[in-house]
C-alpha cells in the first residue's frame, strides 16, 4: 500500500469507529458488520506500521554498518534513536517492542489529528 493511501483508507476509518464507540460503547460488543470491518482495518493498520518499523530498523542497521546516517528526521527515527541511546539494541525487532511502538505511533497520530482539528476550529 502506498504511504499516501494509508491515512484515508486505514487510519481514518479506525478512528471514526473509535470515536463512535466513545459515544456508543456497546458498538464494540454487539456483533455487526462495522465491528468486523473495524477489526480488519485495525489489523491492516497494525500490519502496515509494523512492516514500516521493521523496514526502517533494517535500513538503519544497514546504514550504521556502512557508516552512513539515514536522512529521515521524523518521529519514527527519533524513537529508534532513543532505543539506541537506551542501549536497547534489537537485532530483529521483537514482537512486543514493535507492538508497543505501533501503539505509540497510533497515539501520536491521534494527538496530531486532534491538534490540527482544534487549531482549524479556532481559526473559524
Amino acid at each position: 500500500m502506498v504511504h499516501l493511501q494509508v491515512f484515508p483508507e486505514l487510519y481514518l476509518p479506525v478512528m471514526t469507529e473509535n470515536n463512535l464507540r466513545v459515544l456508543k460503547p456497546w458498538r464494540a460488543y454487539i456483533p455487526s458488520l462495522s465491528q468486523l470491518q473495524h477489526k480488519a482495518k485495525v489489523r491492516q493498520l497494525d500490519s502496515y506500521i509494523k512492516r514500516l518499523l521493521h523496514t526502517r530498523w533494517a535500513e538503519r542497521q544497514q546504514s550504521s554498518k556502512n557508516g552512513n546516517q539515514i536522512g529521515n528526521q521524523d518521529v519514527l527515527e527519533r524513537i529508534m534513536q532513543a532505543l539506541e541511546v537506551c542501549r536497547y539494541y534489537i537485532s530483529a525487532m521483537a514482537n512486543d517492542v514493535s507492538a508497543a511502538i505501533c501503539t505509540l505511533i497510533k497515539c501520536y497520530l491521534h494527538a496530531l489529528m486532534h491538534n490540527l482539528v482544534s487549531r482549524d476550529c479556532k481559526a473559524l
